[in-house]
């Protein structure tokens, strides 16, 4: 089963009323949470970087906060794991 099944599952379940239902509804809400943590884990190659004034690299996360320095490993708006194309 994959996590998307997983969810749908889990949604499908919490919308009857029964005495599983809150539940399900908590345990798909949580896998929705698990599955944006682990998409945020899978490195964003920032491509499009610019030198500064002092020679450090300067990105932009695809969430468009600006990652101001190379030695950023995640991005401090949105918490994506960055990694940096020399």
């Amino acid at each position: 089963m994959t996590i998307n099944e997983a969810i749908n599952h889990c949604s499908q379940r919490a919308k009857e009323n029964n005495v599983w239902g809150d539940e399900h509804k908590q345990l798909a809400e949580w896998l929705i949470e698990l599955k944006k943590l682990r998409i945020k884990e899978i490195p964003y190659t920032l491509t499009n970087h610019n030198l500064s004034y002092d020679n450090d690299l300067i990105g932009k996360c695809k969430c468009g906060f600006c990652c101001v320095s190379k030695y950023d490993t995640y991005c401090k708006s949105c918490g994506q794991l960055i990694e940096w194309e020399e």
